[in-house]
């Protein structure tokens, strides 16, 4: 079965975009500037996702796992 990664905005209050991506046993956030319009937003995210796998590609998850960094709440 194919691994499946749904793209959502979430709507902040100060009324900035952000992205996240949902996952099957919780959610991951990716966070970056805020997006003012919403279909522009997506489609910035996608590239950012794209980063992220150009950046991680050859780590082994026990790489990943020690290469993530928990940031507090702002």
């Amino acid at each position: 079965m194919a691994r499946k990664i749904k793209l959502q905005l979430h709507q902040g209050m100060n009324g900035d975009w952000h992205s996240r991506i949902k996952a099957a046993n919780g959610e991951i956030t990716l966070v970056s500037e805020g997006y003012r319009k919403r279909h522009d937003g997506l489609r910035q995210f996608a590239a950012n996702l794209c980063r992220l796998r150009d950046h991680l590609a050859g780590m082994t998850d026990e790489q990943i796992q020690a290469a993530i960094e928990v940031l507090p709440r702002e």
